[in-house]
């Protein structure tokens, strides 16, 4: 019984999804040039380079804080959620500068 409701389920599944149910093809229409204002294109054009940085930032703060706890030796004055916490900050610090670098750069030109 459980195998040949699984095995109906499946076959809707592969109906639904195939789209032999559907009614009509549904056709996608591209934007057109004006139809976003700039401003929002420049938020998502930031909001893309803020996120795709944050990666590259994130690792490259986690070395230098890294480094700074190797030559402070054992005199290092942070806890490990402080460390952390550090890290995040410097990573999004890093990676929303960029992006404001970005946007100055791209309202110059």
């Amino acid at each position: 019984m459980r195998k040949t409701f699984c095995m109906l389920l499946a076959i809707l599944f592969v109906i639904v999804s195939s789209g032999i149910l559907a009614a009509e093809e549904i056709e996608p229409i591209p934007y057109e040039k004006d139809e976003f204002p700039q401003p929002l294109r420049d938020l998502r054009r930031g909001e893309i380079i803020f996120f795709g940085s944050v990666p590259i930032t994130f690792l490259l703060s986690g070395l230098s804080w890294e480094i700074g706890q190797a030559v402070a030796g054992d005199s290092y004055p942070f806890s490990d959620s402080q460390h952390t916490y550090n890290i995040l900050i410097t990573a999004g610090t890093l990676s929303l500068g960029i992006a404001l670098l970005d946007y100055i750069i791209g309202r110059l030109n």
